[in-house]
């Protein structure tokens, strides 16, 4: 958590969050020194070693000199967070997210989409999403190739993730061996028989032939899908039918 934003700073609860990221909360024994709560390191004989703490946002600017408020927002336990785009209307059902289109930007604290991941709606962490079944492009902002749909519960959090790229062969048709990936993979193109998971020509692989740990099991349903950036074949539409 992060310090008080505003009233009067506490020097042994300030100590509490660079040490041990809990204001008002542990022991700290030895000297107390603001240097060394910027820069890092002990400040005197016998005395715990303070980490340094730039990285964490915002940071003191570690520079003299030394202000007691540049600590009023100090969070030891920051999390940058990472901006995917996002279909931002609830869907139905999970598997509908993958096939709309995204509107607007979220924020994630991982790069890839997780169960009990917090979801916010702003770029400060501070709001969040209703419930309900969304997705997320990946490409649109850089994030990987592969995109997600997931569900979220009424606090933000997330419930349930799964690929936005479905492999099981037994929603393809029109398959097609194109060739192979440097690591042997077979590489193929086909069309999907339902086309809530995209129209046209798509170029991937089939789940059933690849290793396990890239294989998101139950994916849609009883279906597997593919987690593309743990393999070294692009999942791509080459056309629309």
């Amino acid at each position: 958590m992060a310090v008080p934003a505003s009233g009067v700073l506490d020097w042994y609860s300030l100590a509490q969050e660079c040490y041990l990221g809990t204001y008002g909360s542990g022991t700290i024994t030895g000297c107390i020194a603001i240097k060394e709560m910027v820069i890092g390191g002990q400040p005197c004989s016998g005395a715990f070693t303070y980490p340094a703490v730039s990285g964490n946002s915002p940071p003191p600017d570690s520079s003299t000199p030394y202000a007691a408020d540049e600590f009023y927002s100090y969070d030891k336990d920051y999390v940058a967070l990472s901006s995917k785009r996002v279909y931002t209307t609830s869907v139905p059902k999970p598997v509908f997210a993958c096939s709309q289109t995204t509107t607007t930007v979220w924020y994630f604290p991982d790069s890839t989409p997780a169960v009990n991941d917090q979801v916010y709606t702003n770029s400060g962490g501070t709001t969040t999403p209703s419930a309900g079944n969304y997705g997320y492009c990946a490409a649109c902002l850089g994030n990987g190739s592969t995109d997600y749909r997931f569900t979220v519960n009424s606090s933000g959090v997330i419930t349930a993730v799964a690929s936005c790229s479905p492999s099981d062969r037994r929603l393809k048709k029109n398959i097609r061996l194109i060739g192979y990936s440097v690591t042997g993979l077979k590489i193929y193109t086909f069309e999907y028989l339902d086309k809530v998971f995209g129209e046209g020509v798509f170029q991937g692989v089939m789940s059933d032939e690849i290793p396990s740990y890239a294989v998101i099991k139950n994916g849609v349903g009883e279906y597997d899908g593919v987690d593309y950036s743990k393999i070294d074949v692009d999942f791509k539409r080459i056309y629309f039918a």
